[in-house]
């Protein structure tokens, strides 16, 4: 290996331009969200707005901006309900209220 050229690292990776696609005022809320990306094949990260430290204004979503459209597609799904996954679970209908 030629002692000459710098070792391949994050200092030397190219960088990546990154897009937020939603922001939370809480870590859990911006996890979920990320993790609901990454199920869909779309790698996310949260990055917190932190100006002073433990002076938090939010947490960002981020992802590669090649990977935006797709994840604001997933994003804007309409999430499945309660009732829903009740009945794909058992395929019984919910009790009709009298």
């Amino acid at each position: 290996m030629n002692r000459s050229q710098p070792m391949p690292g994050p200092e030397n990776s190219p960088r990546t331009e990154e897009e937020v696609v939603a922001e939370f005022a809480d870590r859990a809320s911006a996890e979920a969200i990320a993790g609901l990306l990454r199920s869909e094949s779309v790698p996310a990260r949260v990055h917190s707005n932190e100006p002073l430290p433990g002076l938090t204004e939010g947490y960002r979503v981020m992802v590669n901006s090649s990977l935006a459209h797709r994840a604001r597609a997933v994003l804007s799904q309409p999430q499945v309900s309660d009732a829903e996954l009740d009945y794909l679970a058992t395929r019984e209908l919910p009790p009709e209220d009298t």
